[in-house]
């Protein structure tokens, strides 16, 4: 069982009218091990806010995670929604974290 969630909120090419090769990416959730409290706190609107970005600096994805509170500043905390979704589907390699720089995180 994971100890974080997160979600797409926003599929920044789809929402340009870029076509992107996966569809609108927009209320997608991970990982597949995430908890049903911490899932149910994302869909309730909780979470840090974080976007995805790629190698030249374009935003991908935006969304929102959320952790257990013993794992907030770890490397999962950092890096799980890039590590598990931004960089496998798009090639995403920089989170950054609103409000929080000292969490941005390259992959």
């Amino acid at each position: 069982m994971s100890t974080y969630a997160w979600t797409i909120d926003t599929d920044h090419l789809a929402a340009e009218g870029i076509d992107p090769m996966t569809g609108d990416a927009t209320g997608t959730t991970g990982p597949s091990t995430a908890p049903d409290n911490l899932l149910d706190a994302l869909r309730a609107g909780a979470g840090h806010h974080f976007t995805l970005y790629d190698d030249d600096a374009i935003p991908y994805y935006s969304g929102r995670a959320i952790y257990a509170p013993d794992q907030e500043g770890t490397e999962d905390f950092r890096v799980g929604p890039l590590r598990d979704y931004g960089a496998p589907n798009a090639g995403c390699t920089l989170i950054s974290w609103t409000g929080h720089p000292e969490w941005d995180s390259e992959y």
